[in-house]
């Protein structure tokens, strides 16, 4: 099927460029556009003002309203494009017998945005030329105050519902369709309202910690909300809070005569959610909750659940863009990753329940814009799958009711599911919806029941209804003073007394004292007793570096509790102060008790004496900080932090090495095929763990020639030829093999000669790939990068490893090895204004070194691209001059 789609030529947006992506992946489909010519009218350039204006006052970018030219973004030309099996006219006037999209029933983006102005989101209808109404939804935004995001929004949400109305898909009609309308603002009010509340956000978020959520709890005695459909006055209890953490999302469970309620804990300090827990008694909660639950990404919205005799969790994961399980391995303290459910998906609040023998997944999935409008469905026979996405996803498309807010509950004989209606926010109220109809064919829900905040639950919102182990439990938000909060703070303890900050240069990092603090920290393995051991014996004299470690003991009994490894250097003129890296370590993370984590962050003056112990310097520089600045920086007085202009990334392993291989992209799969096809021409390939420290000086020397090859050709450095840093490397495999460590070191064999030597580091959960090479001269076309990879990530799945982990670097493999990127970080303290010159100048000439590796890329591009024209021409027999200095 052809589609051609016209675009008014003054409005192309990249949420149109999106749409022409999405209708082409539908089986045997065909887009071509064409432009009509619009004039500029006064309100399109108000509303371009007016959004401007917004990205400067809340710092954001076009996104899905960026300008293209989607001739050339997306090649729409098409040599069929005379003869058309469907238009869709997008433009304010459309063309008889086209399908169309209606915004409140009105044609074009303006009645889009006419609806925006009056403070509520447009009903959006597809369609079809004979009148027929294809699709119908509500698209709607987590900022509806903002025309700048909710456009874009509304925009990806109707690209949703075309895709859905072109394939045949039917929809749920949102809840309250007839909402009424109300006159839309004039745009030099909606500046002046943007300019006033952008003032009073400023002020707001001086005083207060914003959004602060809490959590509200009644013992369950009689009904609960689903069932009277009301909801109680003045019953409900805050769990309390210290103020610098909220909880949310939560979901109480009774598990062997005990009660538990789990949480999101979010901590404003670091900026990233766990998931914690607190016990609960005959009186309430016993403490405050306790984190038993952390990620490389934030973590919320805890979904228990018990099942075949073992207590299970869902917890969102969608900056992962993944659906993962967890088993409680001592419930409720201990939970081990199971298996990854659903992979490549930005799934919000998962919600899993049991209709007629069937296991059912309910999320909103954000397709580009947002993450609460459209409700996708997966079904399995059991928990732990396989689950099978709908046929018809997304089934509906409503910022009303589309989110779940709890767990899917039978009451006499009725399927009811708590939902968000975020029209006014996220989690601005809540609703209760009943599902009427659930299988393969399609789905059907009716809204029953609105609760908005009030006087029983004041407040600005709420967000979360759940039930179990007596218990009964919503969330919403409260202000909390900031400057109330730090005088609380003070006076009820004194980081001082209780913590002692101080250098320990010699500390003995293959200690026992190290060596159980290692343990019980999220560091990395470029942060253990023998890497650091290394790192300061050897490596940092020979770079004229000195020792600068911090550490942190309580003061009661001595107990070490953290530990900064810094390092003292002159660069030029420059003092600096760095964390232990000196370009041989990926990633800086501090080594911190996990029981006193918290503790210390809460300490006002810890970040004072840190700076205080480190001495005097010019400039503080920490690289590759993974996921959270926070982590380190918050521990420093008057750290500054920026993005890393390259990501770590982070592979998941499956249970099973064709279940992981499912997640590549199809090209990878091809190329390792037809590598491993002409690699066992060459006698076969072995892959082995370098276990004889007797071999280490070989392998290593093979290392070395294997990636000098690779890298003089490229004219590129490499610190495997630095004297220093080879030895380095060398003596932490030995040290490894004599006794126990990080380090281990892979050989691929083909035909029995070495090919490839990979040096990579061992964590509990993950492997981390660090170093490799491969013997360029001989075998440089049979992509034994790839191989090794592969071969790695089989060794770990058989070792029942959960990660694989590819660290620095965007190179475009690892996507499609389906690993996620993780953004990485640089923390700063310029003290003083050499520091600054040196920062910047820093910053200035790496700027121009990534740009010129840009330019000289495309141009290298460029000439590969035309030598292999100017061969296909040859080949027809065409004329074609050469020209070697092109």
């Amino acid at each position: 099927m052809l589609i051609e789609i016209r675009i008014g030529s003054s409005a192309q947006r990249r949420w149109h460029e999106q749409l022409i992506h999405r209708l082409r992946d539908l089986p045997q489909t065909e887009v071509c556009i064409r432009l009509v010519p619009e004039d500029s009218t006064k309100g399109r350039q108000r509303l371009e003002y007016l959004m401007r204006l917004e990205r400067r006052l809340h710092d954001l970018d076009e996104g899905m309203l960026a300008a293209v030219d989607l001739f050339s973004s997306v090649s729409a030309e098409h040599p069929g494009c005379q003869a058309v099996d469907l238009v869709l006219d997008l433009t304010a006037k459309p063309v008889a017998g086209s399908w169309s999209v209606l915004y409140d029933g009105k044609c074009g983006e303006g009645a889009a945005v006419a609806a925006l102005r009056g403070n509520r989101f447009p009903l959006v209808s597809v369609v079809d030329g004979a009148g027929k109404v294809r699709a119908v939804g509500r698209p709607g935004s987590e900022f509806p105050g903002l025309l700048a995001t909710s456009l874009a929004d509304v925009g990806v949400g109707a690209a949703t519902l075309i895709v859905g109305a072109v394939s045949g898909s039917p929809f749920v009609e949102p809840a309250d369709a007839n909402e009424e309308a109300v006159t839309p603002r004039g745009f030099a009010e909606l500046a002046a309202r943007r300019l006033v509340g952008a003032a009073i956000r400023r002020v707001y978020r001086a005083l207060y910690r914003a959004p602060h959520w809490r959590v509200g709890w009644r013992w369950l005695d009689g009904p609960d909300v689903l069932t009277l459909g009301e909801l109680p006055l003045e019953l409900w209890v805050d769990l309390p809070d210290d103020g610098y953490r909220f909880f949310a999302d939560p979901f109480p469970v009774a598990h062997q005569g005990r009660t538990y309620v789990f949480v999101e804990d979010f901590d404003h300090r670091v900026g990233k959610g766990v998931i914690s827990v607190a016990p609960w008694g005959d009186d309430g909660p016993k403490g405050l909750p306790i984190p038993v639950l952390t990620h490389d990404v934030h973590l919320s919205y805890p979904f228990v659940l018990e099942h075949a005799g073992d207590m299970w969790m869902i917890p969102e994961t969608s900056g992962a863009e993944t659906v993962e399980l967890y088993r409680a391995v001592r419930f409720p303290w201990e939970w081990e990753l199971h298996s990854v459910l659903l992979n490549g998906v930005k799934a919000s609040d998962t919600t899993v329940f049991v209709h007629e023998n069937r296991w059912w997944m309910t999320a909103t999935v954000s397709f580009g814009g947002s993450f609460s409008d459209s409700l996708c469905l997966w079904s399995a026979p059991d928990l732990l799958g396989p689950w099978t996405a709908h046929p018809h996803n997304p089934v509906l498309v409503d910022i009303a009711s589309a989110r779940p807010a709890g767990r899917v509950e039978e009451r006499a004989g009725r399927l009811l599911r708590p939902v968000q209606d975020c029209r006014s926010g996220y989690g601005a109220a809540l609703g209760v919806a009943e599902i009427r109809h659930l299988d393969e064919g399609g789905f059907a829900q009716q809204l029953l029941h609105h609760h908005t905040p009030g006087a029983g639950w004041p407040g600005t919102r709420l967000h979360t209804l759940n039930s179990g182990g007596g218990l009964e439990t919503v969330d919403g938000s409260r202000l909390v003073p900031r400057p109330k909060l730090k005088q609380s703070q003070k006076k009820k303890s004194s980081g001082r007394d209780y913590y002692i900050v101080q250098r320990e240069d010699h500390l003995d990092f293959l200690g026992s004292e190290y060596s159980a603090l290692y343990g019980r920290s999220n560091a990395s393995a470029f942060q253990s007793g023998l890497w650091l051991k290394n790192f300061y014996r050897d490596l940092a004299p020979a770079r004229g570096a000195k020792s600068c470690i911090v550490t942190v003991r309580t003061r009661k009994n001595g107990h070490l509790v953290a530990v900064l490894p810094f390092i003292r250097r002159w660069r030029g003129p420059v003092r600096c102060v760095e964390y232990a890296d000196l370009g041989v370590t990926d990633y800086a993370a501090p080594v911190l008790d996990r029981d006193h984590d918290r503790q210390i962050r809460s300490d006002p003056t810890l970040p004072a004496r840190v700076r205080a112990a480190l001495g005097r310097f010019d400039l503080l520089l920490i690289e590759r900080v993974v996921d959270d600045a926070e982590a380190i920086g918050g521990l420093v007085r008057g750290a500054r932090s920026g993005e890393h202009p390259y990501g770590a990334h982070l592979m998941p392993l499956a249970t099973d090495v064709q279940t992981w291989r499912e997640r590549f992209d199809p090209g990878i799969t091809r190329r390792l095929n037809k590598s491993y096809k002409r690699l066992r021409s060459r006698g076969g390939t072995n892959f082995r763990l370098v276990e004889d420290l007797q071999e280490v000086d070989a392998v290593f020397g093979d290392l070395r020639d294997f990636r000098s090859a690779r890298f003089g050709e490229r004219g590129g450095l490499d610190l495997f030829q630095d004297p220093d840093c080879f030895a380095f490397y060398n003596k932490i495999l030995k040290d490894t093999l004599g006794a126990s460590g990080p380090g281990k070191l892979y050989v691929l064999e083909v035909g029995g000669q070495r090919a490839a030597v990979l040096l990579g580091l061992a964590e509990s959960d993950r492997e981390l790939f660090m170093i490799v090479g491969y013997d360029f001269k001989n075998l440089r076309n049979l992509s034994l990068g790839l191989v090794v990879i592969d071969q790695l990530a089989q060794d770990a799945i058989g070792r029942g490893l959960q990660y694989l982990d590819l660290t620095v670097g965007d190179e475009p493999y690892k996507a499609e090895f389906g690993a996620i990127r993780r953004p990485l970080f640089h923390v700063r303290v310029t003290r003083t204004p050499i520091g600054y010159v040196a920062f910047r100048g820093r910053e200035l000439y790496l700027a121009t070194r990534r740009m010129a590796k840009q330019v000289l890329t495309s141009w290298k591009k460029y000439r590969r691209q035309r030598g292999m024209q100017q061969v296909a021409e040859r080949k027809k027999g065409l004329s074609v001059p050469r020209n070697d200095k092109e």
